[in-house]
């Protein structure tokens, strides 16, 4: 996108040097992580992402658990029995507020990290799409370690008239989509509404870059001025 650049830009030849290519210095004053490593900075990139997903997954299973309100029930001659039709009803809520979670703590999560980090969008879609898994499998076990015990087992043990507290359970396999296509979801919207201000961060970015880096070559070259005698600089495009 930068192709504006004024005259003096390149830099006259100086005795006898070929001009000077202001795009090979901005990508050698690139950071490392950046324009030398591409892969390894957007690997980073994505470690952080799927690790914040992972603690967000654990933090989501004790949130689940704490939502939810378990099911009551009774032994009789040994099995555990619900005492009313509301526990029942109970069963299926524990399936309905891990989706709850799963999807809003996605989305929100993933805005964050789309909003964070801007660059390196790549990386952050594959943090988001790893971690968003982890983070359904953590929530997912996290909320059951957390929950009551089975009273199934317990019941075979306990007396006739032992009131205990059910258990924790996700019906169907559907549920656990509820975290990556919430993070799915949520950083296409931060990619949408974010695009041209993300271009224009990129844009003024490479500017700097360039004119640092014509900035360096005057100085070790020697007097590179502008016909006019000012400094050498690069513009930026004007983003529509």
């Amino acid at each position: 996108m930068l192709d504006r650049v004024s005259s003096s830009t390149t830099g006259p030849a100086h005795h006898g040097q070929a001009p000077h290519d202001v795009n090979s210095d901005a990508s050698e004053a690139l950071p490392p992580g950046c324009a030398r490593h591409p892969v390894r900075h957007a690997v980073g990139r994505a470690a952080i992402v799927a690790a914040v997903f992972a603690v967000a997954g654990a933090a989501g299973g004790w949130l689940w658990e704490t939502l939810w309100t378990p099911p009551t029930g009774e032994v009789v001659d040994g099995r555990w029995l619900y005492d009313s039709y509301v526990s029942i009803g109970r069963v299926f809520g524990a399936t309905g507020w891990y989706a709850v979670v799963g999807l809003a703590g996605g989305a929100v999560l993933a805005v964050l990290v789309g909003s964070i980090f801007r660059r390196s969008e790549l990386g952050v879609l594959a943090g988001v799409m790893v971690g968003s898994v982890v983070a359904a499998w953590l929530s997912y076990r996290v909320g059951m370690q957390l929950s009551p015990p089975d009273p199934v087992r317990l019941a075979a043990t306990a007396a006739d008239g032992t009131s205990l507290p059910g258990q924790a359970t996700i019906t169907g396999h559907s549920p656990f989509v509820a975290w990556p296509l919430g993070a799915l979801l949520g950083l296409g919207v931060t990619y949408v509404l974010t695009a041209g201000a993300s271009a224009g961060v990129a844009e003024w970015r490479r500017v700097e870059i360039a004119n640092a880096a014509l900035g360096e070559r005057r100085d070790v070259d020697g007097d590179h001025a502008s016909p006019d005698g000012g400094s050498p600089t690069v513009e930026p495009d004007r983003l529509g």
